[in-house]
């Protein structure tokens, strides 16, 4: 800030949130036992070992939540990527969402995110989310459930392009080469979808 004149003036024109930590149960275990790379929070009410409890908040936001065939994702509450009871069972999930509700402009969510799917949010939405997670190398954007595009992915792969100009990371989205595979319920595709928010993930480092 007040050395580079880019980013003085997207800072003076810019109000900027971070969250620094979603999930403190993870960061915890990770930190404590560095070969577990756990992705799960800690939340106890469920029938599994010490060692597999929790629910991967990234499958547990409310679009497209659930399994679906081909999926990343579980309904087994033992499995690493169990999505929950319900969407937005867990806290921290709840807290995301409801602080980008404060944040972002009311008049561009849409009621029916999954069945809206074919209808662009247009140029005139505002705000952006970005998700961080390690590792892996890539930019995610949606669509993230099945491999197509959305109706605003012209916008979105600019936007994702001019990212990889900077980092080198691979394209991971709906009619991109580099599409690993289908996950259901995770934050860049519901900010996106409910919120009408450009969205994405970035898993840092490789």
């Amino acid at each position: 800030y007040e050395v580079d004149a880019d980013i003085t003036w997207i800072l003076q024109q810019t109000e900027v949130h971070i969250i620094f930590n979603v999930n403190p149960d993870s960061r915890y275990i990770t930190e404590t036992y560095p070969k577990t790379f756990w992705r799960k929070n800690q939340n106890p009410d469920r029938n599994c070992d010490a060692d597999e409890i929790g629910v991967d908040l990234n499958r547990n936001y409310d679009f497209m939540w659930g399994e679906l065939k081909g999926a990343n994702t579980s309904g087994d509450e033992c499995d690493n990527t169990y999505h929950g009871r319900n969407p937005f069972s867990e806290p921290e999930t709840n807290t995301v969402a409801d602080y980008a509700k404060q944040l972002f402009p009311a008049e561009q969510r849409r009621d029916d995110p999954e069945g809206s799917m074919d209808v662009a949010f247009g140029d005139d939405v505002m705000g952006i989310f970005v998700d961080v997670h390690a590792p892996g190398g890539y930019i995610i954007y949606p669509w993230t459930h099945d491999d197509s595009k959305t109706e605003d992915d012209d916008a979105l792969q600019a936007t994702a392009r001019k990212m990889n100009y900077y980092n080198g990371y691979k394209l991971w989205a709906g009619g991109q080469p580099d599409f690993q595979y289908a996950t259901t319920g995770d934050s860049y595709a519901y900010m996106y979808a409910a919120l009408g928010v450009a969205a994405f993930g970035l898993e840092l480092g490789e």
